[in-house]
């Protein structure tokens, strides 16, 4: 997942939220075959097949299965796509920019939470 810093991009490299031993970061989102796996910094790893990929327009395609998909390529030379996931009532719930790993050349950054406490509160 991309963050803008400034004029470019960083990769965050997300710590483990629940400091369970699993750091499954940066977040991904990975398409083979007919399964998509979407590996987030504070869930666990969730798989989804499906029968097809719907293409509404060029360079945007939507997969149907559990929250729904949208990708959407912002740089095809550069490897650089807008994933967009929808809940079952269509509101949006995350839209970010991804880059293909093999491709990335952007810095790949510690993320910071913040001071303790922060992501407590962020939660009520």
């Amino acid at each position: 997942m991309l963050r803008k810093v400034g004029d470019s991009y960083v990769v965050d490299n997300y710590p483990s939220l629940w400091d369970d031993g699993k750091t499954k970061s940066p977040e991904i989102i990975k398409i083979l075959g007919n399964k998509l796996t979407w590996v987030t910094y504070s869930d666990d790893i969730m798989t989804f097949h499906f029968d097809k990929i719907e293409e509404r327009d060029n360079d945007v395609y939507f997969f149907k299965i559990g929250n729904r998909f949208l990708f959407q390529w912002a740089d095809k030379k550069k490897h650089i796509a807008k994933w967009t996931i929808y809940l079952g009532d269509d509101r949006i719930m995350s839209s970010y920019l991804y880059i293909d790993s093999l491709y990335n050349t952007f810095p790949i950054v510690d993320y910071e939470w913040g001071p303790p406490g922060e992501i407590d509160e962020a939660w009520d």
